[in-house]
């Protein structure tokens, strides 16, 4: 009964300090200059977790991947298209990234402008591309193994080659800025602080 005891103050502490140490990360990552990911000299291909982007989403592919908390949705994922141009007329498609959505509030936007860009992707008359850019402000990082799997079998689905999807950035993504950093670190600290002062007290006390 004792050990569940420690292990469940210890289990308390270890979360507590992973907490602070992903808060820290994120924070001193939004601090420094963002990479614009809208200028055509960004190569996505040496992007790499932890790098703060910037973006005016202007291409926006399927929803790939979907989030579930007791049974309710709570994020989408969507591949970003990296749609390159040299003479407005022939357009090419050179990279692919994934963008975690978390704002139920931003899901008829993300849709309607996904639903833009397959519909000019898919035209054959040479229109122009009218969809409404999504600004973005946040960090890149590692898809989990589960959400990575389903953005590879996506780009497969759309006639994609192995060769092409290995070169791409199909194992990141783009997550939002955490507007409440500080309030998240704060919490971890005061759980990490529980935690060793518990096991201390028993410690004690045995």
């Amino acid at each position: 009964m004792k050990a569940v005891s420690y292990v469940r103050w210890a289990a308390l502490a270890i979360v507590g300090i992973a907490v602070v140490i992903i808060g820290l990360k994120e924070s001193i990552s939004m601090s420094k200059a963002p990479i614009d990911l809208n200028d055509p000299s960004v190569d996505w291909s040496q992007l790499k977790a932890g790098d703060h982007v910037e973006m005016d989403i202007t291409y926006l592919f399927d929803q790939f991947s979907t989030t579930t908390r007791d049974g309710k949705e709570v994020v989408r994922y969507y591949a970003i298209p990296k749609i390159e141009s040299t003479d407005q007329q022939y357009y090419e498609i050179t990279d692919f990234i994934a963008i975690d959505v978390n704002d139920s509030s931003l899901n008829s936007q993300y849709d309607k402008l996904c639903n833009d860009t397959i519909d000019w992707w898919n035209d054959e008359t040479g229109k122009e591309f009218k969809g409404e850019s999504i600004h973005f402000d946040g960090i890149v990082k590692k898809l989990n193994n589960d959400t990575a799997g389903f953005f590879k079998d996506y780009l497969k689905h759309i006639n994609y080659d192995d060769n092409f999807i290995s070169s791409t950035q199909y194992e990141l993504g783009l997550f939002p800025a955490q507007n409440g950093n500080i309030v998240i670190i704060i919490i971890g600290v005061l759980a990490a602080f529980v935690g060793i002062v518990a096991i201390v007290i028993k410690i004690v006390r045995k």
